[in-house]
C-alpha cells in the first residue's frame, strides 16, 4: 500500500499563521474554496482580532472647555494585532506630580475605541466640573494618566483600520488616589484662591465687579449642603461660562462682612455699581445670584455692595 503523502502548506494571515493539512489525492479547490489559488482576500486579512488588553495611553494636552477640563491623549496598541478599548467603566486619573487634577468613569461600550499594531489615535477625555479639582494654568509638565478597567470589556471585536469615537466625557467622579474627593477640593479652592488673590489685586481691587456667588461649609441652600466638593463645582462651572471669574476667602478682604465664605466674582472692572449690575442682567442672572461689589483689602463694608431689585 503506497504510504499517504501529507502536503503542509502556510498561509499567512496578517500576523498569525493558519496551517492546513491533507492527503495529496484531495480534489483541486472549487470556485466556493475561501482562498482561491492559496491567496487570502485582502478584507480577510484585515479582519484581525484585537484584544481588549489595555492600550499605552498618554496625555499630550490639557485645556478648559464651557463643558470642563479637556484631556487630550495618544494612544498606542499593546497587542500584536492591535488593541480595542470598549469597556463600559474605564477609569481615567490625571495626576500633576502629588496632586490630582481629574478622576472619572468613562463608558466606551457604545464608542470603543480601536488602535491597530503601528498606528496612534488621538482621543480626547473630558471631565465635567466636580470631576477636575485643577485649572490648566496651573499644572506642570510633569502631568500623567493612569487607566484602569473596572466594568465589562468586549474581546472579540475585529477591526481593519484604527478608530476613535471622538470626545468622551466622564459619567461619574472617581475618588483620587490615596485620598478622597472632599479633602482635594478643599486643597484646590485654597490654591486657586491664592492665585486668583494676586489677579484681583492686579486687576480689579477698588473697582465695581459683578459677584456671583458666595457659599461656606455647611450652608445649606438651593437645594444643596454646600461641602468643599460642591462650591469647587459650582465655581468651576462658573469658570467655564465667564474665564474671568475669580475666587475669594472673604477673611482676606475688608470688604465683606464675614470672615469664612467662599465667593466667586467676575474680575470685569466697572465705572460703577450700576453698570456692574447691568452686566448681571445681560448675563440674566437674577437679583440673589449677581449683584454689584467692591472688593478691596482697605476700604470699609459699608458703601461696597449695590443690590439689584
Amino acid at each position: 500500500m503506497m504510504t499517504a503523502l501529507v502536503m503542509i502548506a502556510v498561509l499567512l494571515l496578517g500576523t498569525g499563521a493558519v496551517f492546513l493539512a491533507g492527503r495529496d489525492d484531495s480534489p483541486p479547490p472549487s470556485s466556493s474554496s475561501p482562498f482561491m489559488g492559496g491567496e487570502v482576500p485582502a478584507e480577510n486579512a484585515a479582519q484581525t482580532a484585537l484584544c481588549s488588553d489595555l492600550p499605552d495611553i498618554e496625555p499630550n494636552g490639557i485645556s478648559s472647555t464651557q463643558a470642563g477640563l479637556m484631556v487630550s491623549t495618544r494612544i498606542t496598541a499593546t497587542c500584536s494585532n492591535g488593541n480595542i478599548l470598549s469597556t463600559d467603566s474605564l477609569r481615567v486619573e490625571v495626576t500633576d506630580g502629588s496632586r490630582s487634577v481629574a478622576a472619572g468613569y468613562f463608558d466606551l461600550s457604545d464608542t470603543p475605541v480601536t488602535v491597530r499594531s503601528g498606528d496612534a489615535v488621538q482621543q480626547d477625555f473630558r471631565f465635567p466640573a466636580g470631576m477636575y479639582w485643577q485649572l490648566p494654568e496651573k499644572l506642570s509638565s510633569s502631568m500623567t494618566i493612569s487607566v484602569s478597567n473596572e466594568g465589562n470589556s468586549s474581546s472579540t471585536a475585529v477591526s481593519g483600520t484604527s478608530r476613535t469615537p471622538g470626545l468622551l466625557d466622564a459619567v461619574t467622579v472617581a475618588q483620587p488616589t490615596g485620598s478622597s474627593a472632599e479633602a482635594v477640593a478643599a486643597a484646590a479652592l485654597r490654591d486657586i484662591a491664592n492665585s486668583d488673590r494676586q489677579r484681583i489685586t492686579r486687576e480689579v481691587e477698588n473697582r465695581w465687579i459683578p459677584q456671583l456667588s458666595s457659599k461656606k461649609e455647611g450652608l445649606v441652600a438651593e437645594g444643596i449642603t454646600w461641602s468643599s466638593s460642591e462650591i469647587l463645582r459650582e465655581h468651576l462651572e462658573l469658570r467655564q461660562r465667564f474665564p474671568q471669574a475669580r475666587l475669594m476667602w472673604s477673611g482676606e478682604w475688608s470688604t465683606f462682612s464675614y470672615p469664612d465664605w467662599w465667593v466667586t466674582a467676575v474680575a470685569i472692572p466697572h465705572t460703577n455699581g450700576q453698570d456692574a449690575n447691568n452686566w448681571c442682567s445681560a448675563n440674566r442672572f437674577d437679583a440673589d445670584h449677581c449683584f454689584a461689589k467692591i472688593v478691596s483689602t482697605t476700604l470699609p463694608i459699608p458703601g461696597s455692595t449695590l443690590g439689584r431689585k
